[in-house]
């Protein structure tokens, strides 16, 4: 814009900012939706640790290892401020498969896994959204990731037989 000479000076009476503040801001809002993007590339990876066995902490009525709710984090041996976050993530992966945003939503999922490495939970998810995104692969890794998480986790375990 300034190149073309449209060029505006501040003044109190200008309806915009001047192009050259206006040009910075975006130029910074682009360079930030740019650093969003890798980080969110690197996210998505699979954890290079392997992760422990998670204990179980009993709820009355409720078979962790049959469901693939939410509900499951309840029952994860951390404290509930943990709980509460892993919760809040689960909810926004879920409304990004459900609306059919696959590879963002196994991007969450996988923040998920990140915050707490006993999720298998978020691992199933992401196993999930990456096989509706048809990266069959990359869901199987998943899937197994849940698994060495939690080896009697019947949902990964389907999933994974789905997956053979």
């Amino acid at each position: 814009m300034a190149d073309n000479g449209q060029v505006t000076s501040p003044s109190g009476f200008n309806s915009h900012p001047p192009t050259e503040r206006r040009m910075t801001r975006l130029s910074a809002q682009a360079e930030g939706w740019a650093k969003s993007d890798v980080r969110e590339k690197r996210k998505s990876k699979l954890p290079e640790k392997e992760a422990p066995k998670p204990k179980v902490l009993p709820v009355d009525g409720f078979d962790p290892n049959g469901s693939d709710q939410a509900k499951v984090i309840s029952t994860y041996p951390i404290e509930n401020g943990l709980k509460n976050v892993l919760g809040i993530i689960q909810r926004d992966g879920y409304g990004k498969y459900s609306s059919g945003r696959y590879k963002e939503a196994a991007a969450s999922f996988a923040r998920g896994v990140e915050s707490y490495d006993g999720n298998y939970l978020a691992a199933l998810w992401a196993a999930r959204a990456y096989h509706r995104a048809g990266r069959k692969d990359e869901a199987r890794r998943w899937a197994d990731l849940a698994l060495s998480i939690n080896e009697d986790y019947r949902p990964a375990k389907e999933l994974r037989e789905e997956l053979r």
